[in-house]
């Protein structure tokens, strides 16, 4: 029976998290954790820390234990809201204080990887993003990230066919409910990429995103970023300017 304490989603009840001496021996609060790639398919990726260990401590493994998420409970019961986030999710608070996200916080072994996508096209992502499934789509996720991927092929069309038909598919957006802020595009010998920056609704939430379209001949990478900080356009323009087409 799954425990009610613990999130539906995103945290399975039989996996541990990682937590410091002075949170479980000493009884100090619990201001800092972190979720980072699992080292085992037990491992939530879960790192919890009162906040105040010192560099030497941090540096010996003996001063941190595994804890199930119902010990830690009894801890601290706020730390509930929090384990359903994703990796690359990093919260501190002070006591009696609400969780709050840090960004930009940097991460061990944190890194870029090359994706490849299908047998034609590839780009790099930050190595925290996890691959969920979906119908007809390829998506990562990570905290206050994620990417949705679709590639598209049509024998029936031109590459300027191809091309007009998806500008105009970004520019109908807006009749979609969607609100348009940005629309740009570059092309080279090779491609044609065409962009468009939106605010989508999903119930009472708003997500930026930047959907793209890269089209060599008939062929195209769809690619959608959603953002939840808009200071992480950044990011995604970055991560737009790795696409690569590696296909014949």
């Amino acid at each position: 029976m799954a425990d009610p304490n613990l999130p539906k989603q995103g945290f399975s009840a039989v996996s541990f998290l990682m937590v410091s001496k002075m949170v479980l021996e000493q009884n100090k609060p619990i201001t800092l954790a972190y979720r980072e790639k699992p080292m085992n398919p037990y491992d939530s990726g879960w790192r919890i820390f009162h906040g105040k260990e010192t560099p030497a401590y941090l540096q010996d493994p003996k001063n941190f234990v595994p804890c199930t998420a119902q010990d830690l409970l009894k801890k601290d019961k706020t730390i509930t809201k929090i384990l359903g986030q994703p990796i690359g999710s990093a919260y501190n608070k002070k006591r009696g204080k609400k969780w709050l996200r840090i960004k930009n916080f940097k991460f061990r072994d944190e890194r870029k990887v090359t994706k490849k996508i299908g047998e034609d096209w590839q780009l790099e992502l930050h190595n925290f993003f996890e691959e969920i499934d979906v119908e007809g789509a390829l998506e990562y996720v990570m905290a206050g990230r994620s990417v949705r991927i679709v590639l598209w092929k049509y024998d029936d069309k031109t590459a300027e066919e191809t091309y007009q038909y998806h500008k105009e598919n970004l520019a109908s957006l807006g009749d979609n409910g969607s609100l348009i802020l940005d629309t740009f595009e570059e092309s080279n010998d090779e491609w044609k990429k065409i962009a468009c920056q939106v605010k989508e609704k999903d119930g009472t939430k708003q997500y930026n995103v930047l959907h793209t379209f890269t089209i060599v001949n008939n062929k195209v990478l769809q690619v959608s970023l959603y953002f939840d900080a808009i200071e992480d356009k950044t990011w995604a323009v970055d991560t737009l300017e790795t696409v690569q087409y590696i296909g014949g």
